[in-house]
């Protein structure tokens, strides 16, 4: 339960900064932004499994 909190706490802070960055740029680059951040934390949390969790 704790890894799901975790991941969800992630996702929320990509999507923050995914609006920021792609801020007057339309749905794609915001979701690439998303996509990349999810993409790095990943990588960075090795343990976690963002596929799971949304």
């Amino acid at each position: 339960m704790r890894q799901q909190a975790v991941v969800k706490h992630i996702k929320a802070e990509c999507k923050a900064k995914a609006a920021e960055q792609a801020k007057g740029y339309g749905f794609v680059e915001r979701w690439r932004a998303y996509s990349d951040c999810v993409h790095d934390a990943a990588k960075t949390n090795s343990g976690l499994d963002f596929a799971d969790f949304d």
